[in-house]
């Protein structure tokens, strides 16, 4: 069986040179890769040129990658196709798997993998989102329901049968994969998740940008589609369980906001917004945590934190304000943790993670014991049902990390309600538009 791989390319310069040497570094030889560069204004089309591909280019503006693999799949000549993003290194044996399970088992049209759980990124924003993606991968059914591209194989037969990704409906990233796979499970067809297949992802991810692509370009296009298909899957990472942690998450949310009624509101914002922000400037790489940021972020992280300590000690928190001068140490050490050794890093990191706790622990209780007791309990409860996805996170990150990434876990449950409800604003308002426009008149 021949494979054709089809990597679709806007301003991937970055990261296309690795992407097409791990291809081409592949046990399997029978395969032919096409490259599809979507418009890029960068240096891909000359790191493409590198490697023996079939280099298209359709010209114009950029049309987006459902249409760059709809348009390869339409010069490829094997009875596979492989699609594969420009961001993403396969290993060695990924195409031998992806040819044998075709071979083996003829009732499966498609085959999709996750991402494994080393990022190239050491970013924690980067570390989380991959690590999210694998996890919910790694524990979903492997007959799957959905497709995915960054990292699926078709039929090649049964992908032109069905006229491939819809490229009108989604004219840039989205859920396209989502979308033909779906279409592929009513017509009767089976798609297998094969978990051993594993790739790196390269991306950096930024917060602004995974809310972004969460929200606007996945979230509320999917809840359409729910909608319109009338099915709500119970896999992956929207099973009954994760529904009933998002409404948790939000009277966690609530909850934090009425604390915030009895204490100082300057004190609430400081406390709970620039300590996470300074988070996120920590990075893990090969088991060691260091914090990297540029000169003005570091001072104005420092800058912050002193602000946050001196609003502390004004409002007659002092323990709060102690905290805060542990943090700004623990900040300036961070700049030469990349000389410790590792015990000590994680220590360091777990100190301004308790430090953090010991923040909104006496923040929650300056207000009434119930509430403060609500919230405790709320937090047991999310950490409880999500106890499988932290002690993932526990395993390969350590505690101190793991615990990092419970606000941006939060943070995830909280605009994927934000995602479900405008979809479905978004939904209704084109079903009233579409039944008030006239109906065509009968001719005959």
């Amino acid at each position: 069986m021949k494979i054709s791989i089809i990597v679709p390319v806007l301003n991937a310069g970055k990261t296309l040179e690795a992407c097409l040497q791990a291809i081409f570094d592949s046990h399997n030889s029978n395969f032919e890769c096409l490259v599809i560069d979507d418009g890029s204004t960068d240096n891909s089309t000359e790191v493409a040129s590198r490697f023996p591909v079939k280099l298209l280019a359709p010209g114009g503006e950029p049309k987006g990658p459902a249409f760059a693999r709809n348009y390869g799949a339409g010069q490829a000549d094997g009875e596979c196709l492989f699609f594969v993003d420009a961001d993403v290194i396969i290993q060695p044996d990924t195409l031998t798997r992806v040819r044998e399970t075709f071979v083996s088992h003829p009732e499966y049209a498609a085959i999709f993998g996750s991402y494994d759980i080393l990022p190239q990124d050491s970013g924690l924003i980067s570390q989380y989102k991959n690590l999210a993606h694998h996890h919910f991968h790694q524990g979903a059914n492997s007959e799957a329901s959905t497709f995915w591209s960054g990292c699926g194989a078709m039929r090649t037969e049964v992908f032109h049968k069905f006229g491939g990704f819809d490229v009108a409906r989604y004219p840039r990233p989205s859920i396209e994969d989502i979308e033909l796979g779906g279409r592929l499970i009513r017509a009767g067809y089976r798609i297998y998740l094969d978990k051993g297949i594993q790739v790196k992802h390269l991306k950096r991810w930024t917060l602004t940008g995974l809310i972004k692509t969460d929200v606007i370009y996945r979230g509320i296009p999917w809840t359409e589609l729910i909608l319109q298909e009338k099915h709500l899957p119970n896999d992956l990472n929207v099973n009954p369980q994760q529904r009933l942690i998002a409404v948790l998450s939000i009277g966690l949310m609530g909850s934090l906001l009425i604390s915030g009624l009895y204490s100082d509101l300057m004190l609430q914002v400081f406390l709970i917004f620039l300590p996470f922000i300074a988070i996120l400037d920590w990075n893990w790489q090969a088991g060691k945590i260091y914090y990297r940021a540029a000169g003005l972020r570091l001072l104005l992280t420092l800058a912050s934190i002193a602000v946050m300590s001196g609003i502390a000690w004004t409002a007659g928190f002092p323990w709060l304000s102690y905290a805060s001068i542990l943090m700004a140490f623990i900040f300036l050490t961070g700049q030469g943790l990349s000389y410790m050794g590792r015990w000590r890093q994680n220590g360091l990191f777990g100190i301004m993670i308790l430090c953090l706790i010991a923040m909104y622990a006496i923040l929650i209780f300056t207000g009434p014991l119930w509430l403060g007791g609500l919230i405790i309990a709320l937090v047991i409860v999310i950490v409880w049902l999500n106890r499988e996805l932290f002690s993932f996170f526990a395993k390969n990150r350590g505690v101190p990390v793991a615990s990092s990434f419970f606000p941006l876990q939060i943070l995830y449950y909280l605009y994927s309600l934000v995602s479900f409800f405008s979809g479905g604003m978004i939904y209704l308002i084109h079903s009233w538009q579409k039944e008030r426009q006239p109906s065509s008149p009968n001719l005959d």
